[in-house]
C-alpha cells in the first residue's frame, strides 16, 4: 500500500529509490532481528555470568571515532555512492557469519568465543563509523526533502520483517541448548543481512552538475563544515542524550529475563515486539517529523521514552513490561529518525553526510561510554537506578531543545 501510494504522489525516481531501500530493509529486518541487542545483550550475559562482558563489548563502537575523518574523506571524494555504501555494509556483518559458525560448533570453550565476539563488533564498529557520511549523503540526495517520509516507511517495512525474523530466533533460542541455539540465529541473520545489502546497487543517484564534479580539498571543505556546525553546538547534547538512551534500552530485555524470571525464548518475542513498536514508531514519526517540525517531534519522542523507562525502574509484573518495551520501541524510533531529519535540516547544503557522519561520531563515543556505564551499574547499583538515572538525562534534554527548536524554525 505505502509502496502503491508512492508511485503516484512521486516522481518516478523517488519512487524507484524507495522500492530499492524497501528491498534492502526487508531483509535487512529479518537479519538484524536475529541479531539485534534484545537477543546479543542476554547473549553475552550468560557467556559472561554479568554484564560485564556487555560493557567491555560495547567500549569497540569507540573505533567509530578513528572512522569518522575515513567516512567524511570518501563522502567528500566519492561522486557515485552506492557501490561504496553496498560494499561497507557487507563487510561489517558477515561478522555475524563467523560468530553463528563458532558458536554452532560441540562445545565450543568461551575462551574461543569471546576473543571472536570482541574482534567481530571490532571490525562491525569500524565499518560502521566509515560507513555513515557515504550512506546519509546517497539517501538524503535521493530523497531530498522527503527524508524523514523515506526514513519512517523504510523503518515500517524492515521492522514488520523484523517481527517475523525475532519470531523465528524465539522458536531457534527455545529448540536448542546455549550456545547453539544463539549461533544458529546469529548464522542465519549474518546469511541475511549479507544479501540485504544488494537491494544498495536498485539505488538512482542524481547526477551531478559538472562544476560540483570536482570536489573541493578535502580539509579545507572539512574545516568549513566544523565551523558551520558552532551555532548548533546544543544539537552535541541531544545526541548525547538520545545515544544514552538507547544505551540504557539495550538492558531493558535482560533485566526482565533477570526480574521475572524467565527463560531464552523470550528474548526472540521481546525483539518481534520491540521491532513492530519501531516500525509503528517510525512511520508516523518520520511523516510527523516532515510536517510539524523534526524538532518537536523530537521532544515529544523524548517524552515517550521518559514514561517507558519510568514503568522498568520498578519491574513487577509482564505486563508492565511490555508497555514499557512498546513505548521504548516506539521513542526509540522516533528519535533516531527525527535527530537525523534535524540534523539534515540544520546542516549547510551539501554537508547533510559530512554532518550525519559528525552525528555518528559524537553518538559512537557517548554509546560506547555509556553502554560500559550502563552495565556497570546494572552489575552495582541495580536496574531501578540505571533506568532513573537515565530519566534524568532525557528529561533535561527536551529542555535543551527549545532552543534548537527556535533555529531550525528560522532555518
Amino acid at each position: 500500500m505505502a509502496l502503491g501510494w508512492a508511485r503516484v504522489m512521486a516522481p518516478p525516481r523517488f519512487a524507484r529509490n524507495l522500492a530499492a531501500v524497501l528491498l534492502w530493509e526487508v531483509l535487512w529486518g529479518f537479519g538484524n532481528a536475529c541479531t539485534s541487542s534484545a537477543i546479543f545483550v542476554p547473549f553475552l550475559s550468560q557467556l559472561a555470568g554479568s554484564k560485564r562482558l556487555v560493557g567491555t563489548v560495547g567500549l569497540t563502537m569507540l573505533l567509530g571515532i578513528p572512522a569518522l575523518l575515513v567516512s567524511l574523506w570518501l563522502g567528500h571524494r566519492l561522486k557515485k555512492k552506492k557501490l561504496a555504501v553496498t560494499v561497507l555494509w557487507t563487510a561489517q556483518v558477515v561478522g555475524w557469519i563467523v560468530l553463528g559458525f563458532v558458536l554452532m560448533q560441540p562445545g565450543p570453550p568461551s575462551a574461543s568465543i569471546v576473543p571472536v565476539v570482541y574482534v567481530t563488533q571490532a571490525i562491525a564498529a569500524f565499518l560502521a563509523g566509515v560507513s555513515m557520511a557515504p550512506t546519509y549523503q546517497l539517501l538524503t540526495s535521493v530523497f531530498g526533502d522527503r527524508f524523514g517520509t523515506a526514513q519512517g516507511l523504510q523503518l515500517l517495512f524492515r521492522q514488520i520483517s523484523g517481527v517475523l525474523g525475532g519470531l523465528w530466533a524465539a522458536t531457534i533460542l527455545e529448540r536448542d541448548a546455549f550456545p547453539k541455539n544463539f549461533g544458529t540465529a546469529f548464522l542465519v541473520g549474518g546469511i541475511v543481512l549479507t544479501l540485504s545489502n544488494v537491494g544498495v546497487l536498485f539505488f538512482v543517484e542524481h547526477d551531478l552538475p559538472k562544476e560540483e564534479e570536482k570536489p573541493a580539498p578535502f580539509l579545507p571543505a572539512l574545516g568549513g563544515t566544523l565551523r558551520s556546525a558552532r551555532p548548533i553546538a546544543t544539537l552535541f547534547w541531544v545526541i548525547a542524550s538520545v545515544s544514552t538512551a538507547v544505551s540504557a534500552q539495550s538492558l531493558l530485555v535482560v533485566s526482565a529475563l533477570e526480574r521475572l524470571h524467565l527463560g531464552d525464548a523470550y528474548a526472540g518475542v521481546f525483539a518481534s515486539v520491540t521491532l513492530a513498536a519501531q516500525g509503528i514508531g517510525g512511520a508516523i514519526a518520520g511523516r510527523t517529523g516532515d510536517r510539524i517540525g523534526h524538532a518537536r517531534a523530537l521532544s515529544v519522542a523524548l517524552g515517550v521514552q521518559v514514561v517507558a523507562f519510568a514503568l522498568a525502574i520498578s519491574l513487577m509484573t509482564l505486563g508492565q513490561f511490555y508497555v514499557a518495551l512498546v513505548l521504548a520501541g516506539v521513542a526509540h524510533a522516533a528519535m533516531q529518525i527525527n535527530l537525523a531529519g534535524l540534523t539534515a535540516k540544520l546542516a549547510p547544503s551539501g554537508s547533510q553526510g559530512a554532518f550525519m557522519a559528525i552525528m555518528r561520531w559524537v553518538t559512537q563515543i557517548v554509546m560506547a561510554l555509556a553502554t560500559a556505564m550502563a552495565a556497570f551499574m546494572a552489575d552495582r547499583a541495580g536496574y531501578a537506578v540505571l533506568f532513573g538515572t537515565t530519566l534524568a538525562v532525557v528529561a533535561a534534554s527536551i529542555l535543551v531543545l527549545r532552543r534548537l527548536r527556535t533555529v531550525s524554525s528560522a532555518s
